[in-house]
């Protein structure tokens, strides 16, 4: 029996044939293929990512803790854009499930200046791997959610 993850993933997010890494441009760009279409990771400028991953503004889940029923935030627990929901108490993380990251009420604006449409919420195709995050289908551009929300050691 399948899991409604994997289906929901088929339905939604196209998987990525060819995955070739690219040299990271100047413009914070990445590139691999999807389904032979070049698709570019988004990289913001370190200096300004650190600055709004410190930002006191956090996205919680919609579901408590089951270790101290307080709220879940998203965190990047992992290099590689790896995504946990920590308890917003004592950090107990729990994975956070394709299913949950769907449910999740983000808007993100594509980051091409002559574009600025809604991204999809769905998995992105990296490298060796695939993680949540937002792509941008008319500029060929994806943004790793792990980008966007603190490493779980200054999440509190």
């Amino acid at each position: 029996m399948q899991r409604l993850d994997d289906l929901d993933r088929r339905v939604t997010a196209p998987r990525a044939l060819s995955a070739t890494p690219a040299a990271r441009r100047q413009d914070g760009c990445t590139g691999i293929k999807l389904g032979g279409v070049k698709m570019q990771r988004y990289q913001y400028d370190p200096k300004t990512q650190e600055g709004w991953k410190s930002y006191p503004v956090r996205l919680i889940t919609s579901t408590l803790s089951t270790c101290c029923e307080k709220h879940r935030l998203l965190v990047q627990s992992m290099e590689h854009g790896y995504v946990t929901q920590n308890c917003s108490v004592c950090n107990n993380h729990t994975t956070l499930s394709f299913t949950e990251f769907k449910h999740l009420n983000i808007y993100v604006t594509c980051p091409n200046e002559k574009c600025r449409k809604q991204m999809v919420a769905g998995y992105c195709p990296p490298p060796d791997e695939e993680n949540y995050g937002f792509t941008c289908f008319e500029c060929k551009l994806y943004i790793w959610l792990a980008d966007i929300v603190p490493h779980y050691t200054k999440s509190a």
